[in-house]
Parts: structure tokens; sequence; C-alpha cells
């Protein structure tokens, strides 16, 4: 669509009303959307619903890409493996993680920092003007950040004893989300750039996602499970168990709803805005672990209300809401 613009706009460039071959200087006019450009080129309807939904999830991009040349000579049945593949290290150090920090607390930091280095990410890779207030925005989602990190170093939530091993396990379980949110941020901003610069279908992405998923994870999980203690056999006798296979394929069911939900999310907005909103799933998982501790009992299936921990967290919780606020609500009307 870019290079038939330019090749329609040279053709008028030259002032009709000039005729003695001189510049003339005119005064700088307001730079017309890529959906303008369109319309004006008068192309066909095809290329014209193209540019629609291309021009609705750009702005603040330059005019120029700047990630062409890094997916230009990719084909495009291998351009899924990319996101596949760090969505693949993305899951695998989320669950990890799980292992060692609460799920609320999970949520917290992987939302939180998700959205501090989408942003960054996105400005840095396709060049996406991010105004001041935003920016405050991401400062204080980043305030609340460290001191939900803080907080739950140090185990005020769970109203544990702060000894060494403890403490260990909490900083290797944020370590392993900070890897986590690096992989997802890497996997969001590769969606959004197959998507927008080279019209990718969202529900072939995810199918296609999700196929080279299963084909990386078979072929690194034969390698790396004996090293980690697993034996494959072990799992592939698990796995003929009736109540086993209903959870695999309720999950999978779950996950591929979910991941076109997202990606149709990305497709029409940013992975800036894809991430805000994950935030908003923090308060569900912490609610949910709240009704299963309280109606089983078992802090293996959920979590407690301590005093005063769980307040602490909830203050933590409270200044990445402000600053998401300031981001979503105040930077979307600035200027």
């Amino acid at each position: 669509i870019e290079d038939q613009l330019e090749d329609n706009s040279a053709s008028t460039s030259l002032d009709p009303v000039n005729t003695s071959g001189k510049m003339v200087k005119k005064p700088m006019a307001k730079k017309p959307s890529l959906l303008d450009r369109a319309k004006s080129a008068r192309m066909s309807s095809k290329t014209l619903d193209t540019a629609r939904r291309i021009s609705a999830s750009t702005h603040g991009l330059p005019t120029h890409s700047r990630t062409r040349s890094c997916h230009a000579n990719i084909p495009w049945y291998l351009k899924p493996a990319v996101p596949a593949f760090f969505n693949l290290l993305n899951s695998a150090m989320r669950w990890a993680s799980l292992v060692y920090v609460a799920a609320s607390v999970a949520e917290m930091l992987i939302s939180g920092m998700e959205l501090v280095l989408s942003v960054c990410a996105t400005r840095l890779v396709r060049g996406r003007k991010i105004t001041w207030v935003r920016w405050v925005g991401v400062l204080v989602v980043t305030l609340g950040i460290v001191l939900v990190g803080v907080f739950d170093t140090n185990n005020v939530a769970g109203g544990e004893t702060n000894d060494e091993s403890t403490v260990n396990k909490q900083i290797i379980g944020i370590l392993l989300i900070l890897g986590q949110s690096v992989m997802s941020v890497i996997q969001d901003l590769t969606e959004e750039v197959f998507m927008q610069e080279t019209a990718f279908p969202p529900p072939l992405l995810v199918g296609m996602e999700g196929a080279y998923g299963i084909v990386i994870a078979i072929i690194l999980y034969f390698p790396i499970a004996p090293l980690l203690g697993e034996n494959p056999s072990d799992v592939a006798s698990s796995l003929s168990k009736d109540n086993v296979i209903g959870l695999a394929i309720g999950w999978t069911l779950l996950v591929t709803v979910t991941g076109i939900f997202n990606i149709a999310a990305t497709a029409v907005t940013s992975s800036m805005t894809r991430n805000v909103w994950k935030n908003m799933r923090t308060l569900l998982v912490w609610i949910m672990g709240l009704i299963l501790f309280y109606a089983t009992g078992s802090s293996e299936l959920g979590e407690g209300w301590y005093i005063p921990g769980s307040f602490f967290i909830l203050l933590s919780y409270g200044v990445m809401c402000v600053g998401i606020f300031i981001y979503y609500g105040k930077g979307a009307r600035a200027t």
C-alpha cells in the first residue's frame, strides 16, 4: 500500500497553478492518514479495506516502518514460528514462577512488567510516539511493581518467617517473572508487526503458532526433561488417564479461545493496549484465589488474606492501577 501511494502521489506532486517550473514554497499541511491517502488514490475496495484495518492501529507510528527489513525476507509460513518460540519460553517461565510466587502476586508483577517493557519496546523498535503523560503512567506502574516485589520478598503477605531459603525462592520467582515478561513482550511485538505490516489473519496466526509450538516443545522436551529429573515415559502413562485427558482438552480449548481474543485485540489496537488491560486480570485471579482458599481451607489451591501483609500488597496494586489510569485515561487524551 505504501509503495502504491508513493507512486500515485509522485504524479500529482507539482502545483497545477504554477507553470513556470520554479519551486513554490507551500504552507505545511496536516499529514493525511494512510486511509485518507488510499481513498484519494482511488484504490480498489480490497486495498481500502486493508488500509482501513491498518490505519486503526498505527497511531503514533512513523511513516516508514522500522521493522519492514526484519520480516520482509521471512516466508509467510515461517512467520508464526517466531512468536511461537517466544510464547513457549514465556509459558515455561510463567508456570515455573508459580512454584515460588503466589498467583495473585505473579499476576501483578507480570502485568505490570509487561506494560512497562512493551511501552519501551514499541518506542525503541517501532518508533511509536509516547506522550509524556503516558510516560508518567509508566513510572507510576513501575513504582507499584517495586513495592509489590519488596513486600513479597519480605513475605509480609504470607505471614512467613523471613529466612534465607524463603527469600531466595521469592527472588528466583521474581527473576522468572522478569524473563517471562521479556519473552511475552517480544511475542506480542512480533504478532503486532506481522498482523499490521503484513496483514496476517489473526485466527490463522493463532493456529499456526499452536502447531509450531507443539513441534518446538516436543523437540526440546525429550533432551531437557532428564536434566530436570523427569522421565518422559511417566508423562506418557499419566496421559492415558481419563481425567488428565479431559483437563488437557479443556485447557487447550481455553488457551485457544483466549489466544484468538488476545491476538484480535492486538490487531486492532497494539501490544501496549493489550498489556494495559492484562492488569485487570490480576484482580480476578486474586478474588478466585481467596474464594478457593476459604472454600477448601487449602493453601495449595488458593491464598488467604493476611493482616497486615495483604493490605500492603493491595496498596501496591492500587499504585499500579493509578499508573494504568494515568496511562490509558489521561494519556489517551494528551497530545
